[in-house]
């Protein structure tokens, strides 16, 4: 499995003077790289015989399953305590509109396009908003809700230390469906744009300092929540093909 190291290897330099917080990390990294090589959606020798159905069709569910971060950032920002808890969030969200650059929603439309789809109809339709993703993103939100504010910056740093390894596997998974050039930026620049030390240095080890248990339990919620969407997803999609047909029978 190839993952995005370099970002680690530079926030791990942040925990020097933190070996506990160290050694957690690298431990939650080591068990969630484990249970996202065993789903089906992260084997290109299957993903690479999809057909332009299934592609078309994991874009337009897997737009969900991303597309509505700004709903998490807006709610994290809305309760920030404080100016310098605030800014970490709003850093994330100017990244998320591209500043002086294309929007990440702008780019993932180009990934889009490359098989025959048009986000901005998810966008303004939820045609493709499944329950399984609804429930994703409403899991998020509730788990946010139900903790306190060091709760809520363990979350959120979870969430941006996944970048690591989901979209360096969100790139190949893409290449295995044949995009390429142009139509990989929005995986591109994920891979390279490091939030995570950032939340590190503004907020988790004062949190771990306070209260070890609740960085962990926020970091292995945020795992296990994104392991099972990456197996809804990955079920949906190599399903999709075999409801079409089933569908298309019952009606006859």
């Amino acid at each position: 499995m190839i993952t995005n190291t370099t970002h680690i290897m530079d926030t791990n330099q942040c925990l020097e003077s933190n070996p506990g917080l160290l050694s957690f990390l690298m431990e939650w990294d080591d068990y969630y790289r484990d249970q996202v090589q065993r789903i089906s959606i992260f084997d290109y020798t299957k993903t690479s015989q999809w057909t332009i159905q299934q592609k078309a069709h994991f874009i337009k569910v897997f737009y969900h399953c991303r597309g509505h971060f700004h709903e998490l950032l807006w709610f994290i920002a809305s309760y920030a305590p404080d100016k310098s808890a605030k800014d970490i969030i709003i850093a994330n969200i100017v990244d998320e509109i591209g500043e002086n650059g294309l929007s990440h929603e702008k780019l993932f439309g180009i990934t889009a396009e490359a098989v025959g789809v048009d986000i901005t109809k998810e966008y303004i339709n939820h045609e493709t908003y499944l329950p399984f993703a609804k429930a994703f993103n409403k899991g998020h939100l509730q788990w946010l809700n139900d903790h306190n504010w060091d709760g809520k910056m363990s979350a959120f740093a979870a969430l941006e230390r996944l970048d690591n390894v989901d979209y360096v596997k969100g790139k190949e998974l893409a290449e295995s469906l044949g995009l390429k050039g142009k139509e990989l930026t929005f995986f591109n620049v994920h891979i390279h744009v490091d939030h995570f030390g950032d939340v590190l240095r503004g907020a988790l080890v004062d949190v771990w300092d306070r209260d070890p248990s609740i960085v962990k339990e926020a970091f292995y919620f945020i795992a296990d929540h994104q392991i099972k969407m990456w197996n809804d997803l990955s079920t949906e999609v190599f399903n999709y093909s075999r409801k079409s047909v089933d569908r298309v029978e019952t009606i006859t």
